[in-house]
């Protein structure tokens, strides 16, 4: 489950690297429009895979629990360390 929750957080800073707004604050340049695509769609795979990985070890019911208990903690930790 915490391989999963990694996962999760590199998903939820590709998502956030994907928006102009947050790739121009790391890397001082407007983002390409491929580029954010790319990332946004790395991100919803990664996303995807976590779920995948939570739901092999725990099966389907306690995973999607667990999972979507994580997913908001990730959000706020991507959160601060972006500030």
């Amino acid at each position: 489950m915490l391989f999963s929750f990694l996962i999760q957080v590199i998903a939820i800073a590709m998502l956030a690297l994907g928006m102009n707004k947050h790739f121009k604050n790391v890397f001082n340049r407007p983002v390409k429009p491929l580029h954010s695509k790319g990332l946004k769609l790395t991100g919803w795979l990664l996303l995807v895979f976590s779920y995948y990985l939570a739901v092999s070890v725990l099966g389907a019911p306690m995973a999607t629990v667990y999972w979507l208990l994580l997913l908001p903690l990730s959000i706020f930790y991507m959160a601060l360390l972006a500030n």
